[in-house]
């Protein structure tokens, strides 16, 4: 109690019944209960004084946008040593009392670079002094990348993540909170704006749709980036005026990577040259980005219930009960907007596929093209996934999908010449040319078509009165019944053979002959394949 309290409580009164135990009258307990309120109140606003400008920053940013858990909850910081974590642990520290959350640091040892030990040591060291409990874990990281085809910084980034993220569900089932739930935790890393502006500018260089301009978002699921709007100099100085120390990893100076490239010289001869701001505009780019891709992610999810096919026994009352990604209506799809046409069936696609990797936007458009081609028709895809057109549905069968105990090869090729008599016998597939024509296949059951060149997917049929074959890059051709006559094609077999056509042009004979309007040329961009399942590859 202060002391202009007890000057108007002079006096307290004793209730022999109650043991003797002071209590105050209720005037008094209503004067002492808003004493207490102020008191913590002043006490909160001499917490914040004596934050520096730079806490306060973080300290309104993680409450601006609700990184912490409930109160009560757990926040685990990556610390690697170097000034961003460092400057990350510090200010969490500085905060946990108020925002009253539990804060525990890891380190992880990739197991990398000799000076590892040295970082550990100082890690444990910086965090005894801060009294935040520190786990350490070892990781192999050069195995890891050469086990799965990956560069050594994928693969460090990949098992760094998966140790913070083991971590946290440890951390939850230790003690419940009051109510018997685990206690929520979030995994706090000290990406900054360099890192950021880094990000944005490597996925528009490598090439990125809207989503990929957001960078990384301040929150994303458990993952919060408290210092992402702080610049690298704002933090040095900040650890300055702490008088904190912090390592330096070489490997963060060494230009033969890519990200250090960008970092390290790329990004200063833009702030040089081009926009001392160039940094912070990046970063802006990819807040308004995040901003967009929210809002289209909305309007894509509306537009795909409306195009979408119900699941058997969808009332439409309980969409969210039934959804069902695997397939669209044609005609509603190519009702939508171009961009969200492309949005759906990316979505189709990677849902399909159960992943994003091998996905671009060339299987998009190829998709596109196979819902504008009159009739039926198939696509295969990254992932193992198939799509099928057939009248007003296109629908995507995933991987492992076939009929069991059937044999898809089985009556699909002529016995006798070889030749495809079913549209199942081919498989259709699109990606980027390297430009090496010496890459492009021989056998006669493989055949590559510029599929730039192409409006519309080929539709596989039968032959048909006045079918041609363009047989020469001069443009002449000839009538596909006389090069299945040239070819001694029996009579029966030619009313059965099925083959890829746009229009009354025959894209290819399997074996025998293919268009030369679509030929492959160097300054050709993509390829569409087209091969014959259960074919002689070698023939």
């Amino acid at each position: 109690m202060t002391a202009v309290q007890e000057d108007r409580l002079p006096v307290r009164y004793r209730d022999a019944e109650a043991g003797g135990q002071p209590f105050l009258t209720d005037f008094q307990l209503s004067v002492t209960a808003r004493g207490s309120a102020l008191s913590a109140g002043a006490a909160a606003a001499r917490r914040r004084k004596k934050m520096n400008e730079f806490e306060n920053r973080i300290r309104n940013r993680i409450s601006a946008l609700e990184m912490l858990p409930p109160r009560g909850g757990r926040v685990l910081a990556g610390v690697s040593g170097g000034a961003d974590s460092v400057c990350l642990l510090l200010v969490l520290a500085a905060l946990r009392e108020e925002l009253d959350f539990d804060l525990r640091a890891i380190h992880i040892h990739h197991g990398l670079r000799e000076r590892a030990g040295e970082d550990l040591i100082f890690t444990k060291d910086l965090c005894a002094g801060l009294q935040v409990p520190c786990r350490i874990e070892y990781v192999d990281a050069a195995d890891y990348a050469a086990g799965h085809s990956l560069g050594v910084e994928e693969a460090c980034r990949i098992l760094r993540y998966q140790c913070f993220e083991q971590a946290c569900l440890e951390w939850e089932a230790e003690e419940p909170g009051p109510d018997g739930q685990a206690r929520s935790c979030r995994i706090a890393v000290a990406h900054h704006m360099e890192d950021q502006a880094e990000t944005i500018l490597f996925h528009i260089c490598r090439g990125s749709s809207i989503a990929g301009l957001r960078g990384m978002l301040p929150v994303s699921g458990r993952l919060i980036r408290p210092l992402l709007d702080e610049t690298r100099d704002r933090i040095e100085t900040y650890l300055r005026e702490k008088r904190q120390t912090w390592r330096t990893d070489e490997t963060n100076l060494d230009p033969s990577y890519t990200r250090n490239r960008l970092r390290l010289q790329i990004l200063p001869l833009l702030e040089q040259y081009v926009n001392p701001a160039a940094l912070r505009h990046l970063a802006r780019l990819g807040t308004e980005a995040a901003r967009t891709e929210e809002y289209l992610a909305a309007r894509t999810e509306e537009a795909l219930d409306r195009c979408r096919i119900p699941a058997e026994g969808d009332s439409g009352t309980d969409r969210r009960r039934n959804d069902n990604r695997t397939g669209v209506f044609v005609s509603r799809l190519l009702q939508e907007p171009g961009l969200l046409q492309q949005r759906i069936l990316y979505l189709l696609l990677t849902g399909a596929a159960g992943r994003k990797k091998d996905i671009g936007e060339v299987h998009i458009l190829a998709l596109l093209k196979l819902a504008r081609t009159p009739g039926s028709g198939r696509l295969d895809l990254p992932a193992g996934v198939t799509a099928l057109k057939s009248c007003d549905r296109l629908v995507f069968r995933g991987p492992g999908t076939e009929a069991a105990g059937t044999d898809p090869e089985s009556g699909l090729l002529d016995r006798e010449t070889g030749l495809p008599v079913s549209e199942e016998a081919y498989r259709v597939t699109v990606f980027p040319f390297s430009g090496d024509m010496d890459a492009i296949p021989r056998n006669k059951y493989t055949n590559w078509v510029d599929y730039d060149k192409i409006t519309t997917l080929p539709v596989f049929r039968k032959r048909r009165e006045g079918d041609r074959i363009t047989i020469l890059a001069d443009g002449r051709s000839k009538k596909l019944a006389r090069v299945m006559i040239d070819a001694h094609i029996p009579a029966a077999v030619r009313e059965r053979i099925v083959m890829p056509a746009l229009g009354q042009e025959i894209l290819w004979l399997p074996g025998i002959s293919a268009s030369q309007i679509y030929r492959i040329t160097p300054e050709t961009k993509n390829i569409m394949q087209i091969t014959v399942k259960g074919g002689n590859e070698s023939g």
